[in-house]
């Protein structure tokens, strides 16, 4: 059998990088500056194997039914810190619905502090988390909405289709009466003697006849 060659093999190695890492002089990744760098932290469970069970929202649910109150008593600035505060929860958590019923209530507080801007942006959101998960409730109160804004815009004929397409989805169901007759009151009954009886009529049956992907894209076409 041939000898095996000299080579590395059971050698002792002379080290040439320790040098630089016992002077500190060596560069590691947390040393490299990027612009815009993010970093990333895990956070591993300390149970092994486990489910996910689950998840308490009621903490949240208390605080937007707060809200709703406040807002029915006339105080806007409460109800908007209540329902804030219920949205933080449930975006923490995960829960899609519950921030897209919240986001629908903001928008009611935003309609009675007249800040109709704000009111179509919180809408407008509240709608497109609620279409991907077929939240009628949410889909409902948000062309109602839609439905105010329009009469407060100057649009009666605009405002009289939505609302009845927004009864159509049985909006009845959703926010609290005590916190949405005022804003009926003040927005949506004057646009009945703003058209006249058979103009209203007329307007709430085109609403009621639309299926919700036309009158969706009609509540969105003007905000």
């Amino acid at each position: 059998m041939a000898e095996r060659p000299d080579g590395w093999i059971g050698k002792a190695l002379t080290r040439r990088e320790d040098v630089r890492f016992v002077t500190g002089r060596a560069s590691y990744l947390d040393d490299l500056e990027a612009p815009d760098a993010l970093h990333v932290g895990f956070v591993r469970s300390p149970l092994a194997h486990a489910r996910v069970g689950p998840i308490d929202a009621s903490g949240a649910l208390a605080l937007d039914g707060l809200g709703m109150l406040a807002l029915a008593e006339g105080d806007s600035r409460r109800a908007s810190s209540l329902v804030e505060q219920a949205l933080t929860l449930a975006r923490k958590v995960g829960h899609v619905l519950d921030a897209a019923d919240f986001l629908a209530d903001l928008g009611l507080v935003a309609l009675q502090e007249e800040d109709y801007g704000r009111a179509a942006v919180l809408f407008e959101e509240s709608l497109r988390l609620a279409l991907p998960i077929e939240d009628e409730l949410s889909i409902a109160q948000c062309l109602w909405g839609f439905a105010a804004l329009a009469a407060a815009h100057g649009q009666p004929a605009r405002a009289v289709r939505l609302w009845a397409a927004a009864t159509a989805l049985r909006y009845e169901l959703t926010a609290p009466p005590s916190a949405i007759r005022p804003l009926e009151e003040h927005l949506l009954s004057p646009v009945r003697e703003q058209l006249g009886p058979d103009a209203f009529d007329a307007e709430w049956s085109r609403g009621q006849a639309m299926d919700r992907k036309d009158v969706i894209a009609y509540a969105l076409d003007r905000y």
